[in-house]
């Protein structure tokens, strides 16, 4: 962790979610990277259903805590937050323990230890992620709420007593992982970049938020929310009507809160935010949401035989966990086949019947199959893949085989690759895990991007055999060539790829240069041997068949290229000192004058002003050579032809001390 945060990527806003990177590097610094993950994972895991439990059963008392708790803990969308590795599923578990512990404290005799430590999950919550500060005001609220009826404290200073106990919460956790963070890359502010990047981010429009509101036909993830939106105002309306009693009073604060978390998501997309059409932000809606619909579940358990009750909790929990097989099944497509629209209709009608009828045995069975039957058509999950764990052990090679690289050159590798190769995914995955946007040389491999310079250290990832001639051919034109250092190969489950290693540097330096523009290897009258045109990314090829006359050489002026952009460059890499450049013209396209005007510069110094090849030779298919003294001090001749009229053109080029 030390040279990622301090020395690869320092003070970027990627390393500031410290209560979720900081579990992340001690379980890997322990455990084998398999038994990691799923410690990790697992654990988050727990640590979110077991709250979930704990304010069910306060709420609605232990047989609905558990079935709520299996709807929860069984849930598409939960199991895909908490079992990826984006925060979302750190940031539902923050929340469900600092929910847990505000509520713990609202019944307590002592509530200040419980209010400091739901104060600091709430901001280990925010730590996670900037967004959730707006979700943070809930847990105040949920223990303002019930401790104001279970106390007949002077309002105004329990409110006073319970901000600043939550506050020191808050400062508590700041501290502690500020010192850690200080410790690791001398910052002790960590969160200042990603406040930063926030503040960035609003200033701007968001360029990857769709226009409209056709995107909705299809947004399954918020098909649930949307039901326990709808339900909980009806919730809300029937219970307000009447005396609460205490399990009332939780129903009705936990349905209050998630209509203002899903309000807030709301209010963010009307000004401009993407919330609403981000699965892992609409994710932090399910602490709330699966409390309240624990509580509108709660329908009268006790009174049901343990038989009938057991029967109820096997087959839910199976039914659920069964259902995760159908995705991507022909039952899910038919399913799928009724819209979105009709299986959150069901969702709906359910729960629904659980408020209006909540005595009636048959209603909780409607809930559960209306959940159940939107789960299977629109879980967002991908069917089971056998080969997955192979593809994930082939990037912990890769990513192992990288990091020993970076800390043997003391400095970050450049990732190189084509993304359509059939490992695409991984390597772009493996590129990612270093931070794409400041880790690539492009990923279109062969092509190159502006972070390839002189000196950058970097990885071709591909499993073509002739990639490095690939990687040559287009860096010997931009004066560079990659000088392998080290090779290696990653191989399983029957996929494999080459990872080569190296280092850009300057070509193998042959003087004098002498380049056939637009065409082949040529040997002249004098026996020099003309290389095949090189020296340019860009530019096109035209030819003729015409004599030439002004040179022994006419087949140099035969062939030339030309670029249809404003700007173009040949650049060639040479020890510095001074050198003769010699550019060899013909006009052999246009037949009268002032159809082609051109600048020259030579290292940035203009050396012919506004060149009509036409009008200098004295006529078509006429030779024409223009020599230059030049003084190299960079190592480079950069040859800059600027069009004025038409399209800059050359024939060959020739540099000599």
């Amino acid at each position: 962790m030390l040279p990622f945060k301090a020395d690869f990527f320092p003070y970027l806003y990627y390393g500031t979610r410290l209560p979720w990177i900081l579990p992340g590097y001690v379980v890997h610094h322990f455990l084998e990277v398999m038994t990691a993950k799923y410690a990790l994972h697992f654990g988050f895991y727990y640590l979110a259903v077991f709250p979930m439990y704990f304010l069910l059963k306060r709420a609605v008392g232990p047989r609905t805590a558990l079935i709520g708790a299996i709807l929860f803990g069984t849930h598409s969308a939960f199991l895909f937050a908490i079992g990826w590795d984006y925060m979302d599923g750190a940031g539902v578990t923050y929340d469900l323990l600092g929910l847990a512990c505000m509520a713990r404290a609202a019944s307590a005799r002592r509530p200040a230890p419980w209010i400091v430590l739901g104060g600091a999950a709430a901001m280990a919550m925010f730590y996670t992620n900037l967004f959730l500060i707006s979700f943070m005001p809930c847990l105040l609220l949920l223990y303002l709420f019930l401790r104001y009826r279970a106390t007949e404290e002077d309002r105004l200073r329990l409110l006073f007593a319970s901000v600043l106990w939550f506050g020191a919460g808050v400062l508590a956790i700041t501290i502690v992982l500020g010192i850690i963070n200080y410790g690791i890359d001398g910052h002790f502010l960590f969160y200042n970049p990603s406040i930063g990047a926030a503040l960035a981010l609003v200033s701007h429009h968001n360029q990857w938020r769709p226009e409209g509101y056709v995107w909705l036909r299809t947004a399954y993830w918020l098909g649930i929310p949307f039901a326990t939106g709808v339900c909980s105002i009806f919730y809300l309306a029937l219970r307000l009507r009447r005396r609460l009693t205490p399990r009332d009073a939780y129903g009705v604060i936990f349905a209050a809160l998630f209509l203002f978390e899903f309000g807030v998501l709301i209010a963010w997309h009307i000004w401009g935010g993407g919330g609403l059409q981000l699965v892992y932000y609409v994710s932090y809606l399910l602490p709330l949401m699966f409390l309240a619909i624990g509580c509108m579940l709660g329908t009268a358990m006790d009174e049901w035989t343990p038989r009938a009750y057991w029967m109820l909790v096997v087959c839910t929990a199976g039914l659920f966990i069964f259902g995760l097989h159908f995705c991507e099944t022909a039952l899910t497509y038919k399913l799928q086949q009724a819209g979105v629209a009709v299986l959150v209709l069901c969702a709906v009608l359910g729960l629904m019947a659980t408020v209006v009828f909540r005595k009636q045995r048959q209603v909780i069975l409607a809930a559960l199959a209306g959940l159940w039957l939107y789960q299977l058509g629109y879980s967002g999950l991908a069917r089971p893949n056998p080969h997955n764990r192979d593809t994930f052990l082939r990037m912990v090679d890769a990513e192992k085989i990288v990091w020993s690289h970076m800390e043997d050159e003391h400095g970050r590798v450049l990732f190189w690759y084509n993304a359509k190769e059939p490992a695409g995914w991984e390597f772009t995955s493996l590129a990612a895990i270093y931070l794409s946007g400041f880790s690539l040389i492009s990923p279109e491999f062969p092509a190159v991007g502006p972070l390839a310079r002189l000196g950058t250290s970097g990885v071709i990832l591909s499993a073509q055999p002739n990639a490095l001639e690939q990687a040559n051919g287009i860096l010997l034109p931009l004066g560079m060539r990659a000088e392998v250092m080290a090779q290696s190969r990653i191989a399983r489950g029957g996929v494999g790829y080459e990872m080569t290693f190296f280092r850009l540097a300057p070509p193998t330096i042959v003087l004098p240069i002498r380049v056939n523009a637009g065409g082949g290897t040529y040997t002249d009258s004098l026996g020099q041997v003309w290389s095949k045109d090189t020296g340019s990314a860009e530019g096109r090829t035209f030819a003729t068949t015409a004599p030439i006359t002004g040179s022994p050489d006419p087949v140099l002026y035969q062939t030339e290229s030309f670029s249809a952009g404003p700007i173009w460059d040949y650049r060639f890499v040479v020890p510095n000192g001074t050198y003769t450049v010699t550019l060899k013209f013909a006009e052999i396209y246009y037949t009268s004058p002032g159809r082609r005007v051109f600048d020259i510069e030579l290292n940035g110094k203009t050396a012919y002003r506004r060149l009509d090849v036409f009008s200098a030779a004295g006529g078509i298919d006429k030779a024409i050579d223009l020599a230059y003294p030049v003084t190299v001090s960079n190592g480079l001749i950069n040859i800059t032809l600027r069009a004025l009229i038409g399209y800059p053109t050359i024939n060959a080029i020739e540099i000599r001390k």
